[in-house]
């Protein structure tokens, strides 16, 4: 009964798989169809695109022209003929592809108007750049090629149409075959479940029984009693039943034999374990105590050290003492010398005098004895020589008198010779002595100066060895932990071989029936934690054991090796694809000695400005800032940037960079800050399996946007991925606006804010236009899967602050990389942002025109809304000019290595010219293409979200009033323009 119920089951599902199989075959030849539709409509906006693309070309071969740059120009031009050349065989693929009658007539009009296009409006513009008339090529481009276009898009829109309504009619054709399939399905599914009933009566007596067996012997096993043997197999069990218990029966003994030999293995596991354990514990003894013994040896040395240096101190004041007693000495041994001179010179004096002396006496006696002559001669006169005798008595008198003090002065003077002599002696004497002094005093100072220098030199090798010796204990100490932690392990490793021996005694086998009891741990076994090393050792050692230790640790320690030079980088660039990006500058800074510090903000730019006066006004500014250009004029002001004029000057910056850019990394006319990259702002990012699914096209215009996104939506998707957060609401705003108002109104409504401008017509309906893609964001009620496309590759993780069900995920701020990972894995079909967006979806290893699209936002392909990341350097230890590590640092950033490696890592474009394009994606070589176009057609305009335009106060109201327009149901867009208007003419 149980075959033939299975029989009846098999005929049942060939039924179905037979009817199944007919429904899969006419599905697939719908989906063929369907294939095969979109193939032609693929080929037809291929043809319609690479036309366009081909233009784009032709303008940058222009440029280049104009430039001078023939052979970029050559290359633009052969570009442009390599799409005009893919256009045709996209287009001739279409005219080879099946046609209705209907659609004949169209596809013909497609034909002719196509031709027309490429023969009257494509190939001339082609002859004029080969022949290098620039003036035919700008009177094709604005008077003929436009409505050729606009004819050619207008008949294959017909066609479009007219094979839309087509694949509607396939639709419905391919529904009722559902549900004629699902009528069968129905039929089949009764006769299923009632062969099923049978099925169940007979395994319920035939299987359920048996296995109920089974599973008692089952449950005996998991109980660990290996030792009851299975039950015999009951008679009326099916055959296979009993071999199935059988082989049971068999593992169950092998589990015993197995179990059995574990149980003795995890015996002996569980006593080396302690073994171990013990071991370990010794060892993290010993440790510690010589920790301990190196704790007491620092300790003495940094004793000694200190004794050393205050005798340095005492030998270094010895010495100045000494050395200021020998100039005292110096100057006394010059005073005795001087003083010895003088008494030379009065011992002349003396005898000079004396000499005098003995003249006046001997004249004394000769005036005597001229008076005796004159008294002699006036007694002979008589009377008439009484007068003369009368003299002469008085001269002899005078001449007696004078010849005794004459005798009186000679001996006076004799004695103070005498004196002198003496006193001359002894000055002989005291300046010999004070020379003796003298040599014993600067002897005395150059042996202090020695033992100066000496101590000095000793209190450095003691210091030294003291450095080396702490060096050594802290070695000590890592040695500790890492004794502890293994102490830790072998205590974990005996727990886990206790725990295995009490699982394996678990079982219970024949020969014994119960279980082995664990050895008991030794006294060493419980080492879990190993006690800690002391912080610090207040004891001292021994000098005798000082000695040895240090020259220990002077023949172990190897010698520091200098460190390089660091350079700081403060930046806000936290995603995956920006850090990467900002680390392929390490390895050239590296190249140059330097040490790259690249601390990350998050939170953008106002966290970072946030962090960055906090650490100016701590005086620890980092060399260089990632920083926007309306807010260098505020730290302009407070002086506290350095200048770049030097290198601007060495390198040429006014000739490299674009005018409009230079001006916005300048201060006063002084280059500040070095500009990194040229980021887009206006590209939409498409998941292509998505726009393929619901068979849309890239949106030209905002009208057209918002069909393709009702459209998305019908089919479960949703449109728009967007973070809401204020940035992000008004980096959405501006793009609109742009394609909305166009790039002179843009300049003059958001860049400049001229109140005029901001109450015109057009912007008003960029307001409301911005204000309708609010409820594009909200996750549709019934969401489909992704559907990743036979190029798909893997999709990166969704970011942590993504939240991925319901309409949490859009209602709450997030940031503008979860809204990426939303696109990249299929839970949303579009996203507006930067290009810097594009390098998550190449972190995910997508494709550009092959995973994802990435083309201009709806209205703005001649326009370009520009970002410039830029570093400011911040001046270091006063200096007004850039270091020299924050130049190495400029001269890396511009340079065309980092300037490749970085744009390409980073999604954006180089700033600088001169860079390879070659690896780069096709994404950024239409940015490169689009921004040179710009620049000469001045349709070149700042982002205003990214602060490139508007003052800080006026930037923050337009962002304040366009986030709550996002936000606010009740804040209309007619409000939201006259806030506007008020907050522009406040100023």
């Amino acid at each position: 009964m149980l075959v033939a119920a299975l029989a009846v089951l098999a005929l049942v599902f060939l039924a179905s798989a037979a009817s199944s199989f007919a429904a899969l075959v006419k599905s697939n030849a719908s989906l063929d169809q369907v294939t095969r539709e979109i193939t032609v409509l693929q080929d037809l906006s291929d043809a319609v695109n690479h036309t366009r693309t081909s233009r784009v070309w032709m303008v940058q071969a222009s440029v280049y022209g104009s430039y001078g740059m023939f052979k970029e120009s050559a290359a633009a031009l052969a570009t442009a003929r390599s799409k005009l050349a893919d256009s045709r065989s996209a287009f001739g693929r279409y005219e080879q592809s099946a046609k209705g009658a209907a659609e004949e007539p169209l596809a013909r009009a497609a034909a002719q108007a196509y031709a027309a296009y490429l023969a009257e409006g494509l190939d001339p513009l082609i002859t004029a750049l080969e022949a290098g008339n620039p003036q035919n090529y700008i009177n094709t481009l604005r008077n003929r090629t436009p409505a050729l276009d606009a004819d050619f898009e207008k008949a294959v829109n017909a066609v479009l149409t007219l094979r839309t309504e087509q694949s509607r009619q396939t639709q419905a054709d391919i529904q009722a075959g559902y549900q004629r399939s699902l009528a069968g399905l129905w039929v089949l599914t009764a006769l299923f479940g009632a062969t099923c009933l049978a099925l169940w009566g007979g395994a319920r007596r035939w299987l359920v029984r048996p296995l109920r067996a089974m599973a008692r012997d089952i449950e005996t096993v998991a109980a660990n009693d290996l030792s009851a043997p299975a039950q015999a197999a009951q008679p009326f069990a099916p055959q296979e039943i009993a071999q199935v218990q059988g082989t049971m029966e068999r593992m169950r003994m092998q589990l015993r034999t197995t179990v059995g030999a574990i149980r003795g293995a995890a015996h002996t596991v569980q006593a080396a374990s302690h073994d171990i354990a013990a071991g370990n514990a010794h060892l993290a003894e010993r440790t510690q105590q010589q920790a301990l013994h190196l704790g007491h040896t620092s300790e003495a040395i940094g004793h000694m050290a200190q004794s050393l240096a205050r005798s340095a101190s005492a030998a270094a004041r010895v010495a100045s003492v000494a050395q200021s007693a020998a100039a005292v000495a110096t100057e006394g041994g010059t005073k005795v010398g001087q003083a010895r001179a003088a008494m030379d010179e009065i011992h002349a004096s003396s005898r000079k005098i004396g000499e005098i002396t003995t003249v006046i006496d001997g004249i004394a006696f000769q005036t005597n004895i001229l008076a005796l002559n004159a008294a002699v001669e006036a007694a002979r006169a008589g009377e008439h020589g009484r007068g003369f005798a009368v003299v002469a008595s008085e001269v002899r008198t005078l001449a007696q008198r004078s010849a005794g003090a004459a005798r009186e002065i000679k001996h006076l003077i004799d004695e103070s010779v005498a004196c002198v002599e003496r006193g001359v002696a002894h000055v002989h004497d005291a300046g010999a002595t004070m020379q003796g002094v003298l040599d014993q005093i600067n002897a005395a100072a150059a042996l202090a100066a020695d033992i100066r220098h000496a101590t000095e030199q000793q209190a450095r090798d003691v210091e030294h060895a003291r450095t080396t010796l702490s060096q050594l204990e802290q070695m000590t100490d890592q040695n500790v932990q890492l004794v502890a932690q293994s102490a830790e392990a072998a205590g974990s490793l005996d727990q886990q071989a206790d725990a295995l021996a009490q699982a394996v005694d678990s079982f219970r086998l024949p020969d014994d029936g119960s279980h082995t009891p664990p050895r008991p741990r030794g006294p060493h076994a419980s080492v879990a934690h190993a006690p800690a090393l002391p912080a610090r050792v207040a004891h001292t050692r021994a000098a005798a054991a000082l000695t040895a230790v240090l020259a220990a640790v002077l023949c172990t320690v190897p010698a520091d090796h200098a460190a390089a030079t660091e350079v700081e980088l403060l930046h806000w660039w936290t995603s995956e694809g920006e850090s990467r990006a900002v680390q392929t500058l390490r390895p050239q800074l590296a190249a140059k000695g330097l040490a790259l510090k690249t601390p990350a903000v998050n939170g953008g730019a106002e966290a970072l400005a946030q962090t960055l006066r906090e650490r100016v006004a701590a005086g620890k500014a980092p060399d260089a800032v990632q920083m926007k250009a309306a807010d260098l004029a505020a730290w302009g002001d407070q002086g506290a940037l350095a200048s770049l004029d030097a290198l601007a000057k060495a390198d040429g910056w006014d000739y490299k960079i674009p005018r409009q850019i230079a001006e916005q990394v300048k201060y006063k006319g002084a280059y500040v800050a070095v500009p990194v990259n040229v980021h887009r702002i206006n590209w939409l990012y498409i998941n292509r399996a998505l726009l393929q699914q619901v068979q849309g096209r890239v949106p030209q215009t905002w009208p057209q946007f918002m069909a393709l996104a009702e459209r998305l939506q019908k089919a479960g998707i949703t449109p728009l991925a967007h973070g809401n957060q204020p940035w992000q609401n008004l980096t959405l705003f501006e793009t609109v606006a742009l394609g909305v108002a166009g790039p002179d109104l843009y300049q003059r409504a958001l860049a400049r804010g001229e109140p005029a401008a901001v109450q015109s017509e057009a912007i008003g309906r960029a307001l409301q236009t911005f204000a309708a893609l609010r409820p594009l964001t909200e996750p549709v009620a019934a969401p489909q899967p992704a559907a990743p496309g036979a190029n798909a590759r893997k999709p990166a993780p969704a970011p942590a602050s993504t939240s991925t069900s319901g309409a949490a995920s859009q209602a709450a701020s997030a940031e503008w990389n979860a809204a990426t990972a939303r696109v990249i894995t299929g839970k949303a079909a579009m996203q507006i942002m930067g290009d810097w967006a594009k390098g998550e979806f190449l972190v995910a290893r997508q494709v550009p025109e092959q995973d994802f699209l990435c083309v201009s936002t709806p209205g703005s392909a001649s326009s370009y809304i520009y970002v410039v990341d830029s570093l400011a350097l911040f001046r270091q230890a006063g200096s007004t000019v850039a270091t020299a590590e924050q130049t190495a640092l400029a001269q890396a950033v511009t340079g065309p290595e980092f300037q490749a490696t970085f744009n390409l890592a980073k999604g954006s474009i180089p700033i600088t010219p001169g860079v390879d394009m070659s690896r780069f994606d096709a994404c950024a070589k239409e940015s490169s293409a689009f921004f040179l176009a710009a620049r000469m057609a001045s349709t070149l305009v700042p982002s205003v979200a990214h602060r490139m335009a508007l003052p800080p106060a006026r930037h923050k109201a337009l962002e304040a009033l366009v986030d709550k327009l996002w936000n606010d149901p009740a804040y209309g867009a007619a409000q939201a323009q006259r806030d506007w208007v008020a907050a522009s003419q406040a100023r």
